[in-house]
């Protein structure tokens, strides 16, 4: 592995204020000798609770909204906490910047499946947009910084759209407030509509932004793009149940997103999104040509998504294997 260095580019417009009169103020309650990684593991079990908790509610009420606000406001604080905890023990580690940012990854879908259950938005054809175009800003990104070899983080970034979440989720405590993003509006199209629409462009302009400082679009991340947006159109057209359509596409996409990773760190991994989707897609045309049975179909997706997610596993228990000399159980002074 190459000598690790943290190279990042942090030009976010609220970061320097929240920096400055939120995360500091209450990093100064974390003792010393918790070690970084221990507060990315914190961050993680509370946006994983979070989406348990609502995946087995059905009715979404004021008291789940501010579940989630609260478990989203906790999320971002500690995703904070464990990089001023590094810093100031000086533990920086790749194996605390993969664990960081790879979990965002995760946690970015979780957060998007909650703001859709507090606006009580079905889980269809929307969501599945709104899922694969953030992924799509998040590769884009790992991907920049596994060509330019450095993190670049917008003036407009995933931290500004989480807060823009959280404002929205505090307007779906009240029945009015929730009202509001079902009313028609621009178009005599519901408000909520305009709400991802700047969210979709937001993550273009993010991609075009890294695609520019790049100076052009690497052709693995080209193919990622067809083929996930391919991947996303199936599970709408064809109706694949949510947490299965959620399963596939946050499988392709984080695995993918690792690849550039690895590659970053290590040097040594392909570049190239996982090409057993392509025999998913001819298992899909097969079907359409032989006997359309929508059962297959399901299992086909079922087989797909726990082979990606087995391989994902596999990978992270190797990559563990490279960097658990990283782990540090207690920071002593």
């Amino acid at each position: 592995m190459k000598p690790y260095r943290y190279a990042c580019i942090d030009e976010s417009i609220l970061l320097p204020y929240l920096k400055k009169y939120v995360f500091v103020v209450l990093h100064r309650i974390v003792p010393y000798g918790v070690p970084a990684n221990y507060l990315t593991v914190v961050s993680i079990i509370i946006m994983w609770t979070a989406f348990t908790y609502f995946v087995t509610i059905e009715e979404v009420n004021s008291e789940a909204v501010l579940v989630a606000i609260f478990a989203i406001m906790l999320y971002v604080i500690f995703d904070h906490f464990d990089g001023l905890q590094a810093k100031a023990s000086q533990t920086s580690s790749p194996l605390g910047e993969i664990l960081d940012h790879y979990s965002d990854v995760f946690n970015g879908a979780i957060v998007v499946y909650l703001c859709f259950r507090c606006m009580h938005l079905q889980l269809g054809w929307l969501f599945l947009i709104v899922l694969w175009f953030n992924f799509l800003a998040f590769a884009v990104t790992y991907v920049e910084q596994r060509e330019r070899r450095e993190l670049y983080f917008g003036k407009i970034g995933s931290l500004e759209g989480v807060i823009l979440i959280l404002l929205v989720m505090l307007s779906c405590l009240s029945f009015t407030g929730l009202d509001v993003w079902h009313q028609p509006g621009l178009f005599s199209q519901p408000n909520y509509l305009l709400l991802f629409t700047v969210f979709l462009l937001g993550s273009l302009f993010t991609a075009y932004g890294c695609i520019h400082r790049i100076g052009h679009c690497p052709a693995d991340f080209l193919h990622f793009s067809v083929a996930g947006t391919v991947l996303m159109l199936i599970c709408g057209v064809y109706s694949i149940p949510w947490y299965l359509a959620s399963l596939v596409i946050t499988g392709y996409s984080s695995d993918y997103i690792l690849n550039s990773m690895q590659t970053y760190f290590f040097g040594v991994s392909s570049r190239h999104p996982d090409p057993a989707i392509l025999l998913l897609f001819a298992g899909v045309a097969i079907l359409q040509l032989v006997s359309w049975n929508l059962t297959f179909l399901i299992i086909i997706f079922w087989i797909y998504g726990l082979l990606i997610a087995g391989k994902i596993f596999w990978r992270g228990r190797n990559m563990w294997q490279e960097l658990k000399v990283f782990w540090i159980w207690w920071n002593e002074r």
